[in-house]
């Protein structure tokens, strides 16, 4: 799965009705006026302004839980995430079942890229009453990033039950599956997403890896293509288009979607390894093997170029080259060094 992740928040305030005051309740009602004022300019999404009537609020009321969620929030909106993570732990300490406090905290938790804790706050928020729809999908995506497929599928299907229309969760699903090897699912979720959002060029570049990887070169090539029709600029899928015409027998074109990749990005080192093998195909032994020289050069301790440069080799008639290449691919653990050493003396 190929996925940018952002948490989006959902700024919903609640205001307060003020009635008349004594003094020895001034900074209540107060702080709570600088609340209402807070929630209008949240409402206009002016968030500064927001945080400012949430500042004066706290100083009046330093319990004040709903002030103090609220303004994490803001922080994760201005991406400070450590400043959230303080209001999110005075709000939890005030009240341990506040299931909305444990989401923003998982927001922050995860921006400050600690999953494991992110992902614990997500199911105390769940399991405290914030059950919206996006609780379900966050925890799952996170699942899905540790690799835990059937946790995700569970928290993604959970997502759909509540919102039957969002297209992400699908897809998402899908890759849940594909990790699971259920090809038929996996290609129904991506094709739900896609119907419900056609624009939507990760999915088409999802399915066309899982028909490559069901062996339907000419399907993940329509597919990528779709993907690129709707975004040129995505090097890794020029990439994986030109790995699925190579696996088809279209050198020229696979080089062809590996040079483009390249120019998108020229560090791009998959694509610069592919471009190399396709290279031998077509009998380019020296551009090949000056690829994967710069590659070596780059990646020392990368054992698969080293394989694949020691085949180059052989295919020039450098027999004796080719066995130290492998030999040192060997050395980095690259299982199928092995085979290619029984032809080395």
């Amino acid at each position: 799965m190929t996925r940018t992740f952002v948490f989006l928040l959902l700024l919903i305030v609640c205001s307060y009705n003020v009635v008349g005051q004594t003094p020895r309740d001034t900074d209540d009602v107060n702080a709570k006026k600088a609340f209402n004022q807070a929630a209008k300019l949240i409402y206009s999404k002016d968030y500064k302004g927001a945080l400012i009537q949430l500042n004066k609020a706290l100083s009046l009321k330093p319990d004040f839980i709903q002030a103090l969620s609220e303004r994490g929030k803001i922080y994760l909106l201005q991406d400070k995430p450590s400043e959230a993570i303080v209001d999110f732990n005075k709000a939890i300490l005030l009240n341990s079942s506040l299931g909305e406090a444990y989401f923003g905290r998982a927001n922050a938790l995860f921006q400050k890229k600690d999953y494991e804790k992110a992902l614990q706050d997500m199911t105390m928020a769940i399991n405290n009453g914030y059950t919206e729809y996006i609780a379900y999908y966050y925890r799952g995506i996170i699942n899905l990033m540790n690799s835990q497929a059937n946790a995700a599928l569970l928290d993604f299907t959970l997502c759909i039950d509540k919102k039957n229309d969002f297209a992400e969760a699908y897809h998402d699903r899908g890759s849940s599956k594909l990790l699971l090897k259920d090809f038929q699912g996996a290609t129904a979720d991506y094709e739900k997403a896609l119907e419900l959002k056609p624009g939507f060029a990760l999915a088409y570049s999802n399915l066309g890896g899982l028909k490559k990887e069901m062996g339907d070169y000419k399907s993940a090539i329509e597919n990528y293509s779709k993907s690129l029709k709707i975004d040129s600029t995505k090097a890794d899928v020029w990439n994986k288009r030109g790995v699925a015409k190579y696996l088809a027998g279209d050198y020229s074109g696979a080089e062809s979607d590996f040079d483009r990749a390249l120019k998108l990005n020229p560090q791009y080192s998959y694509s610069l390894n592919n471009q190399a093998i396709v290279n031998a195909k077509n009998e380019k032994q020296a551009d090949a093997l000056a690829k994967l020289d710069a590659l070596i050069k780059a990646n020392p301790q990368k054992g698969e170029y080293y394989l694949n440069r020691g085949y180059i080799k052989e295919l020039s008639g450098d027999l004796n080259g080719a066995c130290v290449d492998w030999k040192m691919a060997d050395t980095l653990n690259v299982k199928e060094a092995k085979l290619y050493l029984n032809d080395c003396k």
